[in-house]
C-alpha cells in the first residue's frame, strides 16, 4: 500500500481527511499527520510518504517551503497542496516548484479521491518505467542523514559513487556516514549501493530486452565481470541465468 500524509493546521480538516476517506479502498494507509510545517518536515525525515497532503498555508513552515526542503531531500514523492481562491500566486509558486496537483477549498471527498488516484496512477507509471524512482531502501525511523544518503545513492546510482563524496556532499566525515549507514540499515554503504543497483538491473531484466552487458552499465557497473560476480552472490544464478527464469 501507498504511504499517504497529511498536513493542515486545522483539526478539522485532517480529521475529514484521514476519517471519512476510505483509503484502503485506494490501496492507500495514511502513514502521519501534522498540524504545522515543522512536525510535517521532522516526519518526513523519519518515514517512507508516498503522497503528501498539505495546507499551503501553515503555522512555522508553510506548504511552499515544505516541498522545496521534500526536493532537496531527494525523495520522490507527489504532492498535492490545499489552496484557498485568494492564494492564487502562491499556487503558481507551487506549480513551479514542482507541486504535483491543487485542491481548492472547501474540500469535497470526491476531489480528493480523484486527485489522489492521478498521483497514484503517476507514481506508479514512473516507478515502472525508471527503477530509481522505487520506493527508498531507507528504514522508516533512518535519521536524516542516513535518508538522503541513500536517497542520493538512489538518484545517481548510474554514476560511479563513492563514500568520501557522499559524506562531503552532506558535511560529515565518511567515518562517520559509514558508521551511520551500517548501524541504521545493517549493512555498509557499499553493501546498500551494490543492492540498490541489483534492485535496479533486476527491473530491467524483467521489463526489457536489453543485453545484460547492457543491463550492467545502465546501472552503473562499467566492469561487467565484476557484475557477474555480485549479481551471482545475491540471486545465487549468473544473469543470463535469471533472464531464463523470467521467461
Amino acid at each position: 500500500m501507498l504511504h499517504v500524509v497529511v498536513f493542515d493546521d486545522n483539526p478539522l480538516v485532517l480529521e475529514s481527511l484521514t476519517s471519512t476517506i476510505d483509503w484502503p479502498a485506494l490501496d492507500c494507509v495514511v502513514a502521519g499527520v501534522a498540524g504545522n510545517g515543522d512536525d510535517a518536515y521532522t516526519l518526513l525525515s523519519k518515514k517512507r510518504v508516498d503522497i503528501i497532503i498539505s495546507d499551503i498555508k501553515m503555522p512555522g513552515m508553510d506548504g511552499l517551503e515544505l516541498a522545496e526542503r521534500v526536493a532537496q531531500m531527494g525523495v520522490h514523492t507527489k504532492i498535492i497542496l490545499i489552496t484557498g481562491f485568494q492564494e492564487f500566486e502562491l499556487a503558481q509558486q507551487a506549480v513551479r516548484l514542482g507541486v504535483f496537483d491543487l485542491l481548492s477549498k472547501p474540500l469535497m471527498n470526491s476531489d480528493v479521491c480523484r486527485v489522489v488516484r492521478k498521483a497514484i496512477a503517476a507514481l506508479r507509471e514512473e516507478r515502472e518505467e525508471n527503477p530509481r524512482l522505487l520506493p527508498s531502501r531507507a528504514p522508516e525511523n533512518a535519521s536524516p542523514l542516513v535518508r538522503r544518503a541513500i536517497a542520493h545513492m538512489e538518484k545517481n546510482y548510474t554514476k560511479d559513487i563513492r563514500l568520501e563524496e557522499v559524506a562531503a556532499r552532506f558535511q560529515v566525515s565518511p567515518s562517520h556516514l559509514s558508521r551511520a549507514v551500517k548501524k541504521e540499515t545493517g549493512q555498509g554503504f557499499v553493501e546498500t549501493l551494490t543492492d540498490i543497483r541489483l534492485d535496479a538491473a533486476v527491473q530491467l531484466l524483467k521489463q526489457t530486452n536489453a543485453m545484460v552487458s547492457a543491463v550492467a552499465e545502465q546501472v552503473g557497473y562499467s566492469d561487467y565481470p565484476y557484475f557477474y560476480q555480485v549479481f551471482k552472490k545475491r540471486f545465487g544464478v549468473s544473469p543470463k541465468e535469471y533472464c531464463k527464469r523470467l521467461l
